[in-house]
């Protein structure tokens, strides 16, 4: 039986397509791997992408709705210069495709509102559908989340696994991690302490690797936890999960492996495929998913690639190209000339001394 690997997406307008590029791009590194060649992602793994988007846009598509009625009130009896005539204003923005509309109200509906319940029964239901039909054999079941999608898939997690629940016929069924457990849970930008709520802390849930020590409510659900974070994401930085000193005594920490990025590709930082395109991230991964030996030579080569092509890389590059430039005969003759340089003369006379050393500098070696 095919492995399932979920996909679970974080904020933002998603449509029921939007995990195509996705899976291209994991097929596509897969075959890209040196010790892959041949082979097919799709032998492997059946993708189960998940989308809870549209529960969003219908709570949004009723307050437009009902904002509608408030305008056409406000205007009959004169009330537009009023508390109700700003408020109706407000929310007349809620017909505008920003930022607010398609990310922040994503956020606060799933912190604040009864939407998280619906998003986790959502997203349980759809878990359950590989789960419940395996009461006794082990399945193999894996998922990948990003962003908000990371609280969202910690949350419903946690509920499965600590509640009891009837299925179909009225029977009583509570989930059993022995054979139950997720084989490789990877949470990208992992925000589940920023959206945490109090009945199921990120840091004391079940779900942590199976090896940690147990959480109060019973022991980890997780096989195998990668949690990814950009030093350069400010997302991921707000209250950041790195929850190793209360989950392991010692320093070893089996079955759970933080990944810090420091690589930078494009803009958007924070993207669901910026993340997977970094081999730190995808190289153990997909090695997981498909069973295979990590072979750290070839792994230490595809980070060593991927380094050398981000913007560091390149700029490090330049860096390299530049570093015996002599700074000062090359501005000297500008420097020499009459007025309009007397300025630039007198400021670079300053902090002339400095140039050569700060464009031959060379950096130790980052870990990316």
């Amino acid at each position: 039986m095919a492995h399932t690997l979920f996909l679970v997406h974080g904020i933002g307008e998603h449509g029921q397509n939007w995990a195509e590029d996705i899976k291209t791009q994991l097929r596509e590194t897969f075959a890209a791997i040196p010790s892959e060649v041949g082979q097919s992602l799709d032998d492997f793994v059946t993708f189960k992408p998940v989308n809870y988007d549209q529960i969003f846009e219908s709570a949004l598509e009723r307050m437009r709705e009902n904002n509608e009625k408030v305008f056409k009130a406000v205007t009959a009896l004169d009330l537009t210069d009023t508390f109700f005539g700003k408020f109706s204003d407000f929310a007349g923005k809620l017909d505008d495709k920003s930022f607010f509309t398609t990310h922040a109200l994503d956020v606060f509906f799933y912190r604040y509102t009864p939407m998280r319940g619906y998003i986790q029964a959502l997203l349980a239901a759809e878990f359950l559908d590989v789960l419940m039909p395996t009461q006794i054999q082990n399945i193999d079941w894996s998922i990948i989340s990003h962003s908000m999608g990371t609280s969202v898939v910690h949350d419903t997690l946690h509920n499965m696994f600590t509640t009891t629940f009837e299925d179909s016929d009225g029977n009583s069924i509570q989930l059993n991690p022995s054979n139950q457990f997720v084989k490789l849970y990877t949470a990208l930008a992992n925000v589940s302490r920023l959206l945490e709520i109090k009945r199921a802390r990120a840091y004391r849930s079940v779900v942590r690797p199976r090896q940690a020590k147990p959480a109060p409510q019973g022991g980890g659900i997780i096989q195998n936890f990668i949690n990814a974070r950009h030093r350069f994401d400010p997302i991921a930085l707000i209250r950041e999960f790195n929850p190793e000193d209360r989950w392991y005594d010692r320093h070893a920490t089996p079955g759970f492996r933080d990944v810090e990025l420091t690589a930078v590709y494009e803009t958007n930082v924070h993207g669901f495929q910026h993340y997977l395109a970094n081999p730190k991230v995808y190289y153990p991964l997909l090695k997981m998913l498909t069973n295979s030996m990590a072979d750290f030579d070839e792994f230490d080569r595809l980070v060593a690639e991927h380094q050398a092509g981000s913007l560091q890389g390149k700029f490090r590059e330049a860096r390299e190209l530049y570093k015996d430039l002599n700074t000062r005969d090359f501005v000297q003759p500008i420097l020499a000339g009459n007025s309009p340089f007397d300025g630039l003369k007198q400021q670079l006379g300053d902090i002339g001394d400095d140039i050569d050393e700060m464009i031959g500098k060379t950096d130790g070696d980052d870990d990316e």
